[in-house]
């Protein structure tokens, strides 16, 4: 068997190579492979042994410290990575959130401008009445849920399915009333 079919079969142990070649350099490439020492046929005594079995074990400990280590440091920096993602989605809904109403917010002081001046443009077009209100209350529905509130719709009576009207001011008034 070569030593890389040994480490394969028992991984989990430190191996020492002894070897009855006197060339120090025969040693090297099985080093690379993973053994943790070699000792040479001419260097065998009881302390030799003794003192190498001693140190790979010592090393192989080592190893697996630190392993077990990085395996928990990289835990940490995936669990910190993930927690700032969930952070920053959290300030970039904020924001978003506030920059909407904050452009409602602006579109109304224009329009009430507008209607002081009496230059409001009123576009009537034909609307889906039912396509409209899923969209207030869907807009609407996201809010509440942030407050923790319940926003519940109720249809009395019947309603046209078509109407002529200037959709975004319907729309602007109907976020505004339930809004408030």
């Amino acid at each position: 068997a070569t030593f890389t079919s040994i480490r394969e079969f028992i991984p989990n142990i430190p191996h020492i190579v002894f070897t009855g070649n006197s060339d120090r350099d025969a040693a090297w490439p099985l080093l690379q492979k993973g053994a943790y020492a070699y000792i040479r046929k001419e260097e065998i005594s009881e302390s030799v042994l003794c003192n190498t079995i001693y140190s790979s074990i010592q090393r192989f400990q080592t190893e697996e410290q630190l392993l077990c280590h990085k395996l928990d440091a990289e835990k940490a920096n995936q669990e910190k990575t993930r927690f700032l993602g969930n952070e920053n989605r959290v300030c970039l809904d904020r924001i978003e959130n506030n920059s909407k109403h904050l452009l409602r917010l602006v579109s109304d002081l224009l329009d009430l401008s507008k209607i002081q001046l009496g230059t409001l443009d009123v576009i009537k077009e034909s609307i889906d009445v039912s396509m409209l209100l899923h969209d207030v209350f869907a807009s609407c529905a996201m809010q509440a849920r942030k407050k923790n509130l319940k926003l519940i719709t109720s249809v009395e009576g019947p309603i046209p399915q078509l109407i002529s009207t200037d959709p975004v001011r319907l729309k602007q008034i109907l976020l505004n009333l339930i809004g408030n």
